[in-house]
């Protein structure tokens, strides 16, 4: 009888038996769904993730093709550029990789350990690294083939797989601690003691950390552009720089594949309750005097009621990138003229793509839910009306604003023009595309 007992308790077990799916699995069925959501976006589905960096590859080894025999401080100077805007644009999406994918939610409730979430998004982000590593070689290979400057093409090719190592390996381990520091209150009670009466919500430290790592990055190319022009030798402080970061990197990437363990899941599952908490609470946001402005003259009258639901809802949801965007127009005037010409390109561009993340956060959810949006008793193309306009305010205003200093303060007005053109160009048409419900 206590056989036949143990033997039940026993199948009964091996039933109860749950197939936990792995960090691959996970990858294949994210890709699947990437792909399937992809179909739905009319125009914009042939602009993948790869075609997007073959594109962005050309236009960069192009333009540095075109610079590099004229002017071989200059090709270096937006090779290194190029190489600090792709990697500060996988940095910045890192924490939507690990906490506000779509999918997120989903994987925080699933029966698996936070290793695997954590795997899962080491590989989202070799993958996103994969692809700004594309352009950023892409100024590599101009440089030796074009410029015959082999030597000088190898350095920047050591900077831009150091670079890759900080956005792939440092920021999701920038993002690992920022979670622990939210789930954590015993870590937010240490932290709320060094800042007094000023308490910064919690959730801020998911653009803290990783704003550090793209710091550190645009740093890099900065420091290093001396060592690359072959003004010093590879003992000198630029180098060392570089192989420090590249350390760093590995160094973190080892404490948080430690650590995932026990911090991400409980990371995820606390940042999922703090962002349903937070857009549960109602305040009174409303479209700036700017977006008021705008809308008077380029959104008609059907399309207004969404235009002013959109401006208030990415002002609630999105507050960082308004005040960010200021500081990075001002910081490309003031390294446009100061000399620092390829930091402003970076910056300028970084605000394109940072342009175009908002736009699409205009026809996804929580600010839009297009199975709703069909719902309501809209005019046909109101609500892609408004959300064009929106986009391509954003466009004008960042990336207008930040690119007229490039041909102010220029040496060569043409090329500086072409840059501004091509940044404000890549935000105004892909925003539109992008913002489409």
């Amino acid at each position: 009888m206590k056989a036949s007992s143990g033997g039940a308790r026993e199948a009964q077990r091996s039933r109860a038996t749950i197939d936990v799916p792995t960090a691959s699995e996970l990858y294949r069925w994210g890709l699947i769904d990437e792909r399937r959501r992809r179909r739905n976006r009319g125009v914009t589905r042939v602009f993948s993730p790869l075609a997007i960096s073959a594109l962005a590859g050309l236009a960069v080894g192009g333009l540095i093709a075109a610079t590099v025999r004229g002017d071989g401080a200059g090709a270096v100077r937006l090779a290194l550029a190029a190489i600090a805007t792709a990697n500060i644009v996988v940095v910045f999406a890192t924490p939507y990789r690990m906490y506000w994918r779509s999918d997120s939610a989903l994987l925080g409730r699933l029966p698996v350990a936070g290793g695997v979430l954590f795997r899962l998004a080491m590989l989202r982000s070799l993958r996103a690294t994969g692809f700004a590593l594309l352009p950023s070689l892409a100024g590599a290979v101009a440089i030796g083939v074009a410029g015959e400057a082999f030597d000088v093409g190898i350095r920047v090719a050591l900077v831009a797989v150091a670079s890759a190592m900080m956005a792939g390996l440092l920021a999701p381990a920038a993002c690992l601690a920022a979670g622990n520091i939210v789930a954590s209150d015993k870590a937010q009670a240490v932290l709320d003691s060094f800042g007094g009466e000023l308490r910064a919500p919690k959730i801020s430290w998911l653009g803290t950390l990783p704003g550090l790592v793209a710091t550190a990055v645009a740093l890099l190319g900065i420091i290093c552009a001396p060592w690359v022009r072959l003004e010093s030798t590879l003992a000198s402080a630029p180098a060392v720089f570089c192989a420090i970061g590249a350390a760093a990197s590995l160094i973190a990437f080892a404490w948080a594949y430690a650590a995932a363990d026990r911090v991400l899941l409980l990371a995820q599952r606390e940042i999922a309750a703090l962002d349903q908490e937070r857009l549960a609470h109602i305040d009174r946001s409303q479209a700036s005097w700017l977006e008021r402005l705008w809308a008077t003259a380029a959104v008609s009258a059907g399309a207004r009621v969404i235009y002013d639901k959109d401006a208030a809802l990415m002002r609630r949801r999105f507050p960082a990138p308004y005040f960010v965007a200021i500081v990075g127009i001002a910081l490309t005037w003031i390294f446009a003229a100061t000399g620092e010409q390829g930091t402003a390109v970076a910056t300028l561009f970084t605000l394109a793509a940072y342009a175009l993340v908002m736009a699409r956060r205009l026809a996804t959810g929580p600010v839009e839910h297009p199975r709703l949006l069909r719902a309501l008793p809209l005019a046909p193309g109101a609500a892609r009306r408004a959300k064009r306009a929106a986009a391509l305010l954003r466009a004008l205003f960042w990336c207008g604003g930040a690119g007229a200093a490039l041909p102010v303060f220029a040496s060569n007005i043409a090329v500086a023009g072409g840059l501004a053109g091509a940044a404000l160009a890549i935000a105004a048409i892909g925003g539109i595309a992008l913002a489409e419900p």
